[in-house]
């Protein structure tokens, strides 16, 4: 008798417990999402309408490097020297209010500014210029994307972090775009963060830290990461996959801060070799 009544005890409990959780999470969704940014009341993917239409976004800019170009679709130095991918989509400038929404996610590992960092990379995608533009100046037509390939962490660092940013990036954007993720890569080499190097030493940094982990014979490639600065990361992974057959590899950013043109990183770091 004791034995039952006190497994009928275990189960009011774990009834009303449930049922607590179920009340809990009831209320929380009556709880407006703040924006990420002012902590205005949110209105789409975590931010409020005011900074939906007045937060900057990157334009006028090299559809090859995303650096600032004036009157073209590219700039000199990728029309005389490219970088090895066929061409990169940034959404907004690496300032503020972005480099804190960035360092929010990759240092305290606060999700929350993922919708609106996805919502402006998707916004950013569907207002490319078309491909005709490319053939303008004789380069080759940008072919749509059929995979996105995720930047990855060496799995030291990955253990620290607890999650992958570029990943969980992914993710989001691919709600909007259905393609395939492919964990293509794997950061086989440890190395150092590159936050405080300059362009020169996350050149040497980052060299030769990539290998295949999955096939992408054939595939048209996203690269994804959250920030492209030198675009050091950028130019390994993307040699790494082309390499190994990847038919394009495009490269995809949310942020892009102002630096000297990727192709004279690449010749600096073949004459110091």
């Amino acid at each position: 008798m004791a034995i039952r009544d006190n497994t009928s005890r275990k189960h009011l409990v774990a009834r009303m417990a449930r049922s607590g959780l179920k009340t809990l999470r009831m209320w929380l969704d009556q709880i407006p999402a703040r924006c990420v940014v002012c902590d205005a009341v949110a209105t789409r993917s975590n931010l409020c309408h005011l900074c939906l239409s007045d937060l900057p976004r990157l334009t006028n800019v090299c559809q090859r490097c995303a650096l600032p170009v004036r009157g073209s679709t590219l700039c000199g130095p990728c029309i005389v020297a490219p970088p090895p991918w066929r061409s990169m989509t940034c959404a907004v400038p690496y300032e503020s209010p972005y480099d804190a929404l960035i360092a929010r996610l990759k240092y305290r590992g606060n999700q929350t500014v993922i919708p609106a960092m996805s919502a402006l990379l998707v916004e950013a995608l569907e207002n490319r210029p078309p491909a005709s533009v490319f053939d303008a100046i004789n380069n080759p037509t940008q072919p749509s994307a059929d995979a996105i390939v995720p930047v990855p962490l060496h799995r030291l660092r990955h253990w620290q972090r607890g999650f992958n940013q570029s990943a969980v990036l992914a993710a989001a954007i691919n709600q909007h775009l259905n393609l395939d993720i492919i964990h293509a890569l794997r950061r086989h080499r440890y190395t150092r963060t590159q936050t405080h190097l300059n362009a020169r030493q996350r050149v040497s940094n980052i060299k030769r830290a990539f290998s295949i982990d999955r096939p992408v014979n054939g595939r048209h490639v996203a690269l994804l990461d959250d920030v492209a600065t030198t675009c050091a990361t950028a130019a390994e992974a993307t040699r790494a996959l082309i390499d190994s057959g990847a038919a394009s590899v495009q490269v995809w950013s949310f942020a892009r801060a102002r630096s000297k043109h990727p192709s004279i990183l690449a010749r600096r770091s073949t004459r110091g070799t």
